[in-house]
């Protein structure tokens, strides 16, 4: 970075810290740091010669070891994760681990950019074979939401070595967000979340791929025949976890000529207690903006806005700049 504790640069040097006090005085007398404390290069011009002279196996070596004392010191894992970028690939367990962690606080912060550096690096190590899918998933849905050219083909890998329900259907459910936004890639949306759906254990999951399952069906034609199925399944669970699908179902009523009461009330029942607006920030997912939309052809306003005004104030919560464009975007409407 810019500047750096004299106790670290010590322990990176190999030196007794009177002893690495001494050379930093001696560096500043010669114009190569800035006198004082904390240690920095007295310009950046500086800086950058220096480093540039440091042969890349050297430089990798030490930045894996900053990388160490740092991970030992409590040192954020975006502060680690910096020289694990600069290290090369030796197939370390721990280095994926604190780079995936180091992506998910980026994600965190609304920085999904950074946290598909810090996954392709996690890539490039390599992770364990049975780790990959999920490093895979991670990196497609980071390189998603920044907007990369490789984001869909990312995702299809991810998917196609998913061999746990665990990641298949996660898998399966940011596959078809990916592919919904092109109505003829509609068949291998669903064909992803169809398979899923099969070898799905959890029960909030099926839920889930169901109500991904009505989002595209309502959209492309060649799936409708797949709404009564989902109307029927909707109809048998009137729990909480259900509510995904019905976003989609009401939608579905709206376009087709149903009573607005009765789509105002299956919306409402689908945005009830802010669970479904809680699951689109975290996840992305579409299922509360449908249902607005829904609420709002109904003619229930009130309803619709409480729930955006919501959403906004999570999406700003967890820095979500997609999210706070999308609801915002949604409001405005």
């Amino acid at each position: 970075g810019e500047s750096a504790e004299l106790e670290p640069a010590a322990a990176l040097s190999s030196l007794e810290p009177t002893a690495a006090a001494s050379l930093a005085d001696s560096l500043a007398d010669a114009g190569v740091l800035a006198p004082g404390r904390p240690l920095r290069f007295v310009h950046p011009i500086v800086r950058t010669a220096v480093y540039d002279e440091i042969a890349h196996a050297d430089r990798a070596a030490l930045h894996e070891r900053a990388a160490r004392l740092l991970a030992e010191a409590g040192a954020s894992s975006d502060g680690v994760a910096v020289h694990l970028l600069a290290t090369d690939p030796a197939g370390r367990d721990g280095t994926v681990d604190l780079l995936r962690r180091a992506a998910q606080e980026a994600t965190a912060r609304g920085a999904p950019d950074t946290a598909a550096r810090y996954l392709r690096r996690a890539l490039a190590e390599p992770p364990e074979a049975g780790n990959r899918a999920e490093v895979l998933l991670e990196l497609g849905i980071a390189a998603t939401r920044s907007g990369q050219a490789d984001a869909l083909e990312l995702l299809r890998e991810a998917f196609r070595l998913a061999d746990s329900p665990v990641v298949r259907g996660p898998a399966a459910i940011e596959l078809a967000t990916a592919l919904a936004a092109s109505c003829t890639r509609a068949p291998e949306a669903i064909s992803a979340l169809e398979s899923a759906r099969e070898s799905a254990e959890d029960p909030e999951q099926v839920h889930f791929l169901d109500g991904m399952l009505g989002g595209i069906a309502i959209a492309a034609p060649s799936a409708r025949a797949h709404l009564a199925a989902l109307h029927e399944r909707a109809q048998e669970d009137p729990s909480a976890q259900g509510r995904p699908v019905l976003a989609p179902l009401a939608a579905d009523l709206a376009v087709t000529g149903a009573n607005a009461s009765a789509v105002g009330d299956l919306a409402e029942r689908a945005l009830a207690g802010g669970e479904l607006m809680r699951l689109d920030i975290a996840s992305e997912a579409p299922f509360a903006m449908t249902a607005i939309w829904a609420l709002v052809h109904a003619g229930r306003f009130g309803p619709a806005k409480r729930a955006m005004d919501e959403g906004i104030a999570l999406a700003r919560k967890r820095g979500s700049p997609l999210a706070v464009a999308r609801v915002s975007a949604c409001r405005s409407f």
